[in-house]
């Protein structure tokens, strides 16, 4: 079919045009003639090349999905939080003129507007409900929105492995992979789970777990979940989120106690390094510390505001009486 499907109709209207005008006007030759339609025919053709370089142009590149696996808030920067503003700004949510991979108040309202967007949270804070955070819930959207699949890089060696949401597979070394398509209610960090024969496996370190809630000054427990045999050198990194960032020899430990004295909501995060002190692969848990129950407290009146567990914002008559009913601490004053 042609690209300028109305060519021959137009170029009848013009050759006819062009035949009556000289009986209007004035006699014309046959070369006169065979030159002017000559012209024409040019004209109608270099109409159809631009026709048809405007329909062959590329599509601008939709941005990549990115690669994250700890939980991103304010503060955060990285080359997680670059592909995180590239993402949002190929969902239109991101404005700010450049790219800085520094979450800052730019990118958080972003999040909140594609958060809004996904039905993922219509208001609230990053305490009550992960508003403006990309935390478990908000990167399994991302990775959904992207094609249920992360761009983190698996290793052309690996011949089974898990995406962070999907189970993938390869039939040979650097070969292409075949992944299922479940939805993703949540996102993990992804690692490889088997290697072509004869291939070393590199570790990495799957899961966190341990208590969600914790009072402050009890000791908490968490346990390392680490796949892969070849960790001869590996450090890992435990930043516990309240300052306090200790480090051990892989795999010399595969459990740790922490005892927090402030209240709030702790990111703990693990980070597996090379002995040339390269990123390997990381985890994050997050550990709500709450006051401690059944304290005493005076009747002085010293409002402030707490959110309690099921995240409803509450006052209190002073802060000991909002630490003994498990509460943290949103700001001073009554709760607007």
């Amino acid at each position: 079919m042609s690209v300028f499907p109305f060519t021959k109709p137009l170029l009848t209207f013009i050759v006819t045009i062009a035949l009556i005008t000289p009986t209007i006007t004035k006699a014309v030759t046959h070369d006169e003639l065979r030159a002017q339609i000559q012209n024409l025919l040019a004209l109608v053709n270099t109409l159809q090349q631009q026709i048809e370089a405007q329909r062959s142009a590329p599509l601008p590149n939709t941005p990549a999905c990115p690669s994250i696996v700890r939980t991103l808030s304010r503060g955060d920067r990285g080359n997680d939080v670059v592909q995180l503003q590239q993402f949002l700004q190929g969902q239109g949510v991101y404005t700010y003129p450049r790219i800085t991979g520094y979450f800052g108040v730019a990118t958080e309202q972003a999040v909140q507007t594609w958060q809004r967007t996904q039905g993922i949270a219509y208001g609230g804070s990053p305490i009550i409900n992960g508003f403006g955070i990309v935390g478990p819930k908000t990167r399994a959207a991302i990775i959904n929105t992207c094609g249920g699949s992360s761009a983190t890089v698996i290793a052309s060696s690996c011949k089974t492995w898990y995406d962070g949401c999907n189970d993938c597979t390869r039939s040979y070394t650097g070969g292409p992979g075949a992944c299922t398509q479940r939805a993703c209610l949540t996102s993990t960090a992804p690692y490889c789970k088997s290697y072509f024969p004869n291939t070393p496996i590199q570790p990495v370190v799957q899961s966190v777990s341990g208590p969600t809630t914790l009072e402050v000054y009890s000791q908490g427990t968490w346990n390392l979940r680490i796949a892969g045999s070849h960790m001869v050198g590996m450090v890992y990194d435990i930043n516990w989120g309240d300052g306090v960032i200790e480090q051990y020899t892989a795999p010399s430990r595969l459990r740790f106690t922490h005892t927090y004295t402030q209240e709030g909501i702790y990111i703990i995060t693990v980070t597996l390094r090379s002995v040339t002190n390269t990123k390997i692969t990381t985890a994050s848990t997050t550990v709500r510390v709450t006051g401690r129950q059944g304290a005493i407290c005076t009747l002085q009146y010293a409002p402030v505001c707490g959110v309690t567990s099921q995240g409803a914002l509450v006052t209190y008559g002073n802060e000991c009486q909002m630490r003994g009913a498990g509460s943290v601490k949103v700001y001073n004053g009554p709760c607007n």
